[in-house]
């Protein structure tokens, strides 16, 4: 199951990466954020994470994150949403695949999504709230796991 999530998650990337509007990034490329969760790193209080292109409005990016007893590496896509809500600047949606290590030999593979708000606060810093949902897999037979988490997060963009 995860091998299949995982060529699946590569043939679209690279599909993406086929792309006409497929632009060197002109805008900010470093993404530092600190908080509990984040889009992009995943469950992490403490991420980096660098846009490696942009393609029209939206992001492909990798990230580094840690929560102490636990480390992320994450790859995805972020898509900047039209939509202006009340008192946010932007919304966006995020989908992603985390490769988790945790405490003892446990590594894990994790496909994830999630959506939320932005509100620039100052002129690199913004506030994200949002809802992450990840898929816990197994290696063994059990089923896999599908767990949502909050996002509140200040990040900096440079």
């Amino acid at each position: 199951m995860i091998y299949r999530l995982i060529f699946l998650f590569l043939v679209s990337n690279w599909a993406v990466g086929q792309n006409s509007d497929f632009k060197p990034v002109t805008k900010e490329r470093n993404y530092y954020s600190r908080g509990v969760f984040d889009h992009k790193t995943g469950i992490t209080f403490v991420g980096y994470s660098r846009t490696l292109a942009y393609i029209k409005n939206h992001e492909f990016f990798v990230g580094l994150g840690t929560m102490i007893a636990m480390h992320t590496i994450s790859t995805g896509v972020k898509f900047n949403l039209n939509y202006k809500p009340p008192f946010f600047d932007t919304a966006y949606a995020v989908f992603s695949i985390y490769r988790v290590a945790g405490m003892g030999k446990n590594i894990l593979n994790m496909p994830a999504s999630g959506f939320g708000f932005q509100k620039k606060i100052f002129a690199n810093s913004t506030l994200n709230i949002g809802l992450s949902v990840t898929v816990r897999t197994y290696s063994n037979e059990r089923p896999s796991k599908i767990s949502t988490w909050p996002q509140i997060s200040l990040s900096k963009t440079w």
